[in-house]
């Protein structure tokens, strides 16, 4: 249970650092980051759903050998944890490198 806790802090940390030091601004009701001139994320209030860079699910996926479904779970809760929103849905779309 220990092991699994500090697996899910530690992943948690990851998808941070893959968003970088990102900020945040609300635009017609979606709640945008952005890093460095780029979009990393979009949260769409409307829908309840998380859009964000694939190339941060790739590396999730890569780093963990975690499969889709399990990078959505915890991009859920990074979301929770970070912008107190619960989602729908999460989504890697294609985007800058």
């Amino acid at each position: 249970m220990v092991i699994k806790k500090y697996m899910e802090q530690l992943i948690l940390k990851f998808i941070t650092d893959r968003f970088g030091n990102y900020k945040t601004m609300v635009e017609n009701n979606h709640l945008i980051l952005h890093y460095d001139g780029y979009v990393v994320g979009a949260l769409i209030y409307a829908r309840k759903q998380f859009n964000y860079m694939q190339h941060i699910q790739v590396a999730i996926m890569d780093m963990f050998c975690l499969s889709v479904e399990e990078v959505d779970w915890y991009m859920k809760r990074w979301i929770l944890n970070n912008f107190n929103e619960e989602v729908l849905d999460t989504d890697g779309v294609y985007g800058h490198q």
